[in-house]
């Protein structure tokens, strides 16, 4: 007899529901599918980016950050949705990314201090655009430490339920959307610099990231370890697990086909 044969049948029809990724089946239980979600999303990363910013507070700006996305992302996964985990995450990446931005542009000294390693991040970054070694988000220098860098993120997923994984992807973002910030204020051409300073690799791993997150995370934030459960997550997430770790995979070799394409463009946006 299998374990989920052993479970009782309502404890069995419950914790499938949870799986299955279907609607929800009580109104009370939609509320994230209401519209008003991202505007209130949005005025609260709005709120915690220019006020750390602004008083130059580098461990506030990353815990209030995500503090506006976690207890979404954990609601959604809780519900079984991973999928409305992963838009609600990309929905904040967006936001937090442009919040960040504009305000390291208006308090360019005070962003330099809240923004943990962003200085040292910019300059890693001049470095590679004028022919050094690829930076990515974490920062990483070399494909071997973005393989660390994800094993770090994955286990930091699983074992809290997102919280920590969320935490540290809103360091990286900081670090990255403020060297951004930094050279549009040098640039030559600043709409070229915009569009490249956000290579095609690092968007399209960062959608990976966010599936496999989302699915290594379910487990925790559903409080439930049981091997019957866990048995059934992984049978019923398998495939998007996959697709996550493969588009991440894509992201590596984009990297690799278009790393000179974007230097080239960055040297002639900054002059």
């Amino acid at each position: 007899m299998s374990d989920q044969q052993e479970l009782p049948a309502s404890e069995t029809g419950a914790w499938e529901q949870a799986l299955s990724g279907d609607e929800p089946d009580y109104p009370d239980e939609k509320v994230l599918d209401d519209w008003i979600v991202y505007p209130s999303m949005a005025a609260g990363v709005v709120i915690t980016t220019f006020f750390p910013v602004l008083l130059g507070q580098q461990i506030c700006l990353p815990l209030l950050s995500a503090a506006v996305l976690i207890p979404m992302f954990l609601w959604a996964l809780r519900q079984g949705r991973p999928r409305k985990a992963i838009t609600l995450a990309l929905f904040w990446v967006v936001v937090q990314s442009l919040s960040v931005i504009v305000a390291s542009l208006l308090f360019a000294d005070t962003a330099a201090r809240a923004v943990q390693g962003g200085l040292e991040y910019r300059t890693a970054w001049l470095a590679w655009i004028e022919g050094g070694p690829l930076v990515q988000m974490a920062p990483a220098l070399d494909y071997a430490r973005q393989l660390i860098d994800l094993a770090v993120y994955a286990v930091a997923m699983a074992l809290t339920g997102g919280v920590g994984g969320l935490l540290l992807l809103t360091v990286a973002l900081n670090r990255l959307n403020f060297t951004l910030a930094s050279l549009l204020t040098t640039a030559q051409n600043p709409v070229l610099l915009a569009v490249a300073a956000w290579p095609l690799w690092m968007i399209v791993r960062l959608v990976g990231y966010l599936i496999v997150g989302a699915v290594l995370a379910e487990p925790v934030a559903n409080l439930d370890l049981r091997p019957a459960y866990l048995g059934e997550w992984l049978r019923r997430r398998k495939r998007l697990l996959l697709a996550g770790l493969g588009i991440i995979l894509l992201g590596f070799l984009l990297q690799a086909l278009l790393s000179p394409l974007y230097q080239t463009i960055l040297q002639k946006a900054l002059g």
